[in-house]
């Protein structure tokens, strides 16, 4: 059964989605709302709860500028449905990024309005996470993380933390203890300024951890290609320096080294 505090305690019993979904207090923000004398923001809209009613599959992610209101907040049924669909738009890759963002986010938004939790609202946060990866969008993708779980997850955490270049911070220090091998090959190869060896990495990387390092790679061959220049000074070969960086194509490498 769906389990409901505040107004909603006691309704639907016989709601068919069961007891993976919980539905919070009308209202988190206490004294703050109606009263304090001050103007209320997204997060406070956010904090207030409401059952949906809309079954609209489809719906346009708008930041809350007021309080949110059942006939605009989708059922958790519709928002099922809502999922597999946008999960079909992009498997077949009808859609930008820009619709797949925005879809995302008014789930999500539903979602938190309704204080839903449980295994589809994991589900959504980690195939949008994954999707992310995909797009490179990191902002969004770290807006995910923190309600995604699982070693694969734990992974990602582990190489955002090179992206940020937060590597040598005791927080990424405890997550090293969960890092998989090839994860602590990658970060060894990152710290000590393997350009070569992390390049290798990159390029064999399977999973969707490399999105991540790829985003890294320009930083460790930025690192790679001044070392080779202060090395081999007065000049070197553009051949030698886009196959120790490496570049599948020369003419990828030449374009890369142009631009810097």
């Amino acid at each position: 059964n769906v389990i409901y505090e505040g107004r909603f305690k006691g309704t639907d019993k016989n709601d068919k989605y069961g007891d993976d979904y919980f539905l919070g207090k009308e209202y988190t923000g206490g004294a703050v709302i109606g009263g304090g004398g001050r103007v209320l923001g997204e997060e406070d809209y956010l904090n207030m709860t409401v059952k949906g009613e809309s079954e609209a599959t489809e719906k346009e992610f708008f930041r809350l500028t007021s309080k949110p209101e059942a006939r605009d907040v989708r059922t958790i049924g519709a928002l099922e449905k809502s999922f597999k669909i946008l999960k079909k738009k992009i498997k077949s890759q009808s859609v930008t990024w820009d619709y797949i963002k925005s879809q995302f986010k008014g789930i999500r938004q539903d979602l938190t309005v309704q204080r839903i939790s449980g295994d589809f609202t994991r589900k959504v946060y980690e195939t949008c996470a994954r999707c992310c990866l995909e797009y490179g969008d990191f902002d969004e993708f770290n807006m995910c993380l923190t309600h995604c779980e699982g070693e694969e997850f734990e992974q990602y955490r582990i190489l955002y933390c090179l992206y940020l270049e937060i590597c040598k911070s005791t927080l990424s220090r405890s997550l090293l203890r969960l890092a998989s091998p090839s994860t602590l090959h990658a970060w060894s190869a990152y710290l000590t300024g393997n350009y070569r060896e992390f390049a290798r990495i990159c390029k064999n990387e399977e999973g969707m951890g490399g999105y991540i390092l790829d985003f890294c790679l320009e930083r460790v061959r930025f690192i790679g290609l001044t070392t080779i220049v202060k090395a081999y000074k007065p000049s070197v070969s553009v051949n030698f320096v886009v196959e120790e960086l490496g570049f599948e194509e020369r003419e990828e490498g030449v374009n890369w080294i142009k631009a810097r």
